[in-house]
């Protein structure tokens, strides 16, 4: 890095070299597509719940039980509940809203969406929580954002890196 300053010489800025700013470019491009891995995550709820709502067949279920999950900064309700399809009994498990969790009681019926050929893919669209769109999509997006801003600031940063050796002496005895 090369240390350079302003015309009133009360502030040295850090000019990194294109070599410096490669490094940098890379250390946070990995930690953005690791973040965009995590965010995909989100979509991919949101688009398995919408391939249900589209292609699924409604059937009657039942609650087994409705339990409340500690987590770190918040928890949450999860219904437990099964399903009959083609004498087969199906099992499920799905985030619920409080309101809907405080006022179930164990073998309430409930509608189940399911997939025909695939009746482990199943979701109950009536106990309150949906994937919104805006929300899978947003951070990706973000990520996105942030990718490119990256990419043009490694563009953009200063070739500095070829500095002739007397140059750099010469910086050394002014300072």
């Amino acid at each position: 890095m090369k240390l350079s300053f302003d015309n009133n010489k009360r502030a040295a800025l850090v000019v990194p070299s294109r070599t410096e700013a490669r490094k940098i470019a890379v250390f946070f491009g990995v930690l953005l597509l690791f973040y965009m891995a995590i965010c995909s995550i989100g979509f991919r709820a949101y688009s398995r719940q919408h391939f249900i709502d589209t292609h699924g067949v409604v059937t009657q279920g039942s609650v087994t039980s409705v339990v409340y999950r500690h987590g770190n900064k918040s928890g949450g309700y999860i219904v437990n509940y099964n399903f009959d399809c083609n004498g087969v009994t199906y099992q499920g498990s799905s985030a619920a809203t409080a309101a809907w969790a405080q006022t179930a009681t164990q073998s309430v019926p409930i509608r189940v969406k399911y997939i025909p050929d695939n009746p482990a893919l199943n979701w109950p669209p009536d106990i309150g929580v949906t994937n919104s769109l805006l929300l899978a999509t947003l951070p990706l997006l973000i990520g996105l954002a942030l990718f490119g801003f990256l990419i043009i600031a490694v563009l953009r940063a200063p070739i500095t890196q070829n500095i002739s050796k007397d140059k750099t002496n010469y910086e050394d005895e002014a300072a």
